[in-house]
């Protein structure tokens, strides 16, 4: 980092005093003594040379974790970083060998992001450390900014047909981009806002309830009898298993609440800037139940060993496969990514646990298979197929 301002205000003040108090106002001699003052830290925090002193100085970092690191890369037995897939959870406090206090809500984050959890069960969390490079001059909102912005403030929580003054409601808070940026942002946000609340509101009377069946128990949102889940991003298999989570959930307490769900619905941006629904049927009850103990004895049997099949790539996969053609090139797709799309194993979960460099064909090998046509199987079977709009064949 560059040094604040006003260190870097007595550092002129003082090399200019020192200029002057050399015979003959010598700048280079003073520049000499200032260069002594002044240290040059290596970019990297984890360099070697920030660990080692120096005549006159001690170590220029105190940082014992990143001591730690160094010392790991150091290890000749380690050979590196290396993936932690398919290593065992070790043994200690503060590991996942107890059950979680809430069944339902541990279930629905391992297998929204199987790979982040264990990580968490470990006492890891990459994303912490991820720092990517901000615009400051960006024109338009990307759209994880919109979407989080849409949660954040809270709009269309309860799918009322509200109107929004996005100008003054983001005022003064750094959210929008500058000038008639603003205008134009404001408008598409809202654009989404209406579309999403309009398609939502077409269901059916908005509700919310609570739903119990043995030991799950989760707080649903309902449109007339469809379970709803929104998601203001671009739609995917995590909000698909999110959705088929909730709803095998209320399938199964059905009889004992008095009402069974005839389906979810998925509202989330599509391919385009347009809010798409994606339809679950529900299971029956005694199905669902079965479904929901199997889910978590998937869980239970994954506990304590990284989930081989990361969701997206996973997916893309098994849609080629179920399609009956190679889904070797979906999932290369998914997977490495290219030119404007970036891959999933960039996430800094997928790093820790698969290695950035892992090519899709050494992912694909051992269970990959059979484990995602285990966990997807039954989604693509309950998926409603999509009515052709006009113009379609």
């Amino acid at each position: 980092l560059q040094p604040a301002a006003p260190v870097r205000q007595w550092l002129d003040w003082l090399g200019s005093n020192l200029a002057l108090a050399v015979p003959g106002g010598d700048g280079h001699l003073a520049e000499h003594w200032i260069s002594r003052l002044v240290v040059e830290h290596p970019a990297s925090p984890l360099e070697r040379t920030n660990f080692l002193p120096k005549p006159g100085r001690p170590p220029a970092s105190c940082d014992r974790r990143q001591l730690a690191a160094r010392r790991l890369l150091d290890d000749p037995r380690t050979g590196g970083i290396a993936p932690l897939l398919r290593r065992p959870m070790p043994a200690g406090p503060g590991n996942a060998a107890a059950p979680a206090a809430e069944p339902f809500d541990d279930l629905r984050a391992w297998l929204m992001a199987p790979q982040r959890q264990w990580l968490r069960d470990l006492g890891l969390r990459p994303s912490e450390w991820e720092r990517s490079p901000e615009d400051l001059e960006a024109l338009s909102l990307g759209e994880r900014e919109r979407s989080s912005l849409l949660r954040s403030l809270g709009i269309g929580a309860d799918n009322a047909q509200q109107d929004t003054d996005w100008l003054e409601r983001c005022r003064g808070q750094g959210l929008l981009p500058p000038g008639s940026a603003a205008t134009l942002e404001a408008r598409h946000l809202d654009r989404r806002r209406r579309d999403l609340q309009g398609q939502a509101a077409a269901l059916g009377a908005p509700w919310q309830g609570e739903v119990v069946w043995g030991a799950w128990r989760s707080t649903q949102r309902w449109q007339g009898d469809s379970l709803l889940v929104t998601h203001w991003a671009k739609g995917g298999p995590i909000q698909l298993l999110d959705l088929w989570l909730q709803l095998v959930l209320a399938a199964a307490a059905g009889p004992s609440q008095g009402r069974l769900p005839g389906r979810g619905v998925l509202l989330a941006r599509d391919k385009g800037d347009r809010i798409a629904a994606t339809t679950l049927i529900a299971p029956d009850p005694e199905a669902a139940r079965c479904e929901l103990e199997r889910l978590a004895a998937l869980r239970d049997r994954w506990r304590h060993i990284c989930w081989p099949v990361p969701p997206r790539t996973g997916w893309s996969w098994w849609e080629q496969e179920r399609a009956g053609a190679s889904g070797l090139a979906a999932a290369q797709r998914e997977w490495e990514g290219g030119h404007q799309s970036r891959g999933e194993r960039e996430r800094p979960e997928m790093v820790a646990c698969f290695g950035g460099e892992l090519p899709v064909a050494d992912l694909l090998e051992g269970p990959f298979a059979a484990l995602a046509l285990e966990l997807f199987e039954p989604i693509q079977a309950a998926l409603e197929p999509k009515k052709k709009t006009r113009g379609q064949r």
